[in-house]
């Protein structure tokens, strides 16, 4: 099924008891005071959790301009960048019994200069070196920005990204999506605090719900399944 905007916002209004709307821009109270919130909210929903529909890896080019100082290299983070992916204990990759050391996947720079492999996905790679996020000075422009000269071997990111394509949603997310939007409007439409308050609560545990769902999505050795996997909405 293909979702909508459409659909997701009338979703959030059934469930706070309002009229639902046609489009988004029909000038109604209910479709205008959607309308206000639904880039905020929308993109809040996205970082709450690791999408898969929305986890993207992107090769950084360097910028022209350095920091200022403590950093050697601006990479310049793409324009639909939400937030970077922190990574899991465990590779989705599973074990590689061929891989040398044996298991491990993901190649680390270590700060002293010792390279290693770790099992985990990075959300920088290669990892191992201190990085932040921030603007360079004059500029709007958000960058990665750390000591790792990417003139050698290439500097990637696993990140979440913005989505203007709704048919990418699943489910889940739209779950997540429409409680808190019925959040968020419930004192503009109804005028009821405790409803709000109450469909918040119903957020969080949509999101506790979704993270299940989320993690059925990546390879695991035992395919059976595993104790997080079960308790991730508990």
């Amino acid at each position: 099924m293909a979702y909508s905007q459409v659909g997701i916002v009338n979703l959030a209004l059934l469930r706070i008891g309002a009229n639902v709307i046609s489009a988004i821009d029909e000038g109604s109270a209910n479709s205008t005071k959607a309308q206000a919130v639904w880039d905020y909210i929308f993109d809040e929903v996205l970082q709450a959790k690791v999408w898969r529909f929305a986890k993207i890896r992107y090769k950084m080019a360097v910028s022209t301009t350095s920091p200022l100082y403590a950093y050697k290299f601006a990479y310049p983070l793409p324009p639909d960048f939400l937030c970077l992916v922190k990574p899991k204990q465990s590779s989705s990759k599973g074990t590689n019994p061929v891989a040398y050391p044996v298991g491990y996947w993901y190649y680390i720079v270590d700060p002293t200069g010792y390279s290693r492999f770790f099992n985990y996905d990075p959300p920088v790679y290669p990892a191992g070196l201190p990085y932040v996020i921030e603007a360079l000075p004059d500029t709007s422009q958000l960058c990665l920005l750390t000591d790792y000269d990417n003139s050698a071997q290439d500097l990637y990111i696993n990140y979440i990204r913005k989505i203007s394509d709704y048919s990418l949603c699943t489910p889940a997310f739209c779950n997540c999506l429409a409680d808190r939007l019925s959040a968020e409007l419930a004192i503009a439409i109804t005028e009821d605090k405790q409803k709000a308050v109450a469909k918040m609560q119903d957020y969080k545990n949509s999101l506790n719900s979704a993270a299940a769902v989320n993690e059925s999505y990546d390879y695991i050795e035992d395919e059976a399944g595993s104790s997080d996997w079960e308790n991730a909405g508990r």
